[in-house]
C-alpha cells in the first residue's frame, strides 16, 4: 500500500512493544503449566504479581496506543485509508481465529450490531461454520440474548461496516473498492 512505509511521528515511543507483552505471556503460560497442587503458597503468590505485573504493563500500553496512536493515525490517515487497511487485516482472519475472537466481541455488541453480524454471516458463511460459530457465541451469552438474535437475523447490509467485516473474514472476491466508500467516520467510533 501506498502508505505503509508512512513513519507517525509518536512522542515517547511504544512504552511497552507487542513484542515484549508477548513475551511475558508466554513466560506467563509456562508458569501457569508447572502449577500444580503440590506447589507451595509462595509459588502460586508469585504466579499471582507476575499476572498483576503484566497487566500493570498491558494498561500502560493501552493507553498509549489510545492517546498517542490513535490520535497520530487520525492526522496521518483519511477514514478511507483506515478503513481499507481495517478490512485488509480483518480478511487475513484464519477461521481458528473468527471463532475466538466473535465468542466474545459478538455479546458484547448491543442487539442491534449483533444482529447486522448475524445477518452477515448467515448470508456468506459456509453453513458448518456458521452453525459452529452459533454454538460458540450461544455459550457466552445469555439465553434470552441468543435466542433474540437467532429468530430475528437482518438481511445484510453491505453499507454497515460490521456486514463489512463479516463478508471480509471470508475475503470474499466480489468485495471490490466501492463497498469502501460508506458514509461512515471510522474515528468516530473510538
Amino acid at each position: 500500500m501506498r502508505y505503509s512505509s508512512r513513519k507517525l511521528n509518536i512522542g515517547g515511543g511504544n512504552v511497552f512493544g507487542h513484542e515484549f507483552l508477548e513475551a511475558i505471556i508466554t513466560k506467563l503460560d509456562k508458569k501457569a503449566e508447572q502449577l500444580s497442587v503440590e506447589s507451595t503458597p509462595t509459588e502460586f503468590l508469585d504466579f499471582f504479581l507476575d499476572i498483576s505485573d503484566f497487566h500493570s504493563k498491558y494498561l500502560a500500553h493501552m493507553l498509549m496506543e489510545e492517546r498517542e496512536v490513535l490520535k497520530a493515525i487520525w492526522a496521518n490517515f483519511t477514514d478511507e485509508e483506515l478503513i481499507v487497511q481495517h478490512h485488509r487485516i480483518l480478511s487475513s482472519f484464519t477461521p481458528e481465529k473468527i471463532l475466538r475472537w466473535f465468542r466474545f466481541i459478538v455479546p458484547a455488541l448491543n442487539p442491534q450490531e449483533r444482529k447486522i453480524v448475524h445477518g452477515g454471516m448467515k448470508a456468506i458463511a459456509p453453513k458448518v461454520f456458521f452453525n459452529e460459530l452459533l454454538e460458540v457465541i450461544k455459550a457466552e451469552m445469555l439465553e434470552f440474548a441468543f435466542a433474540n438474535l437467532v429468530k430475528s437475523p437482518e438481511e445484510k447490509d453491505l453499507s454497515n461496516p460490521l456486514a463489512l467485516d463479516a463478508l471480509l473474514f471470508f475475503g470474499r472476491p466480489e468485495i471490490s473498492v466501492r463497498f469502501f466508500k460508506i458514509p461512515f467516520s471510522y474515528s468516530a467510533h473510538f
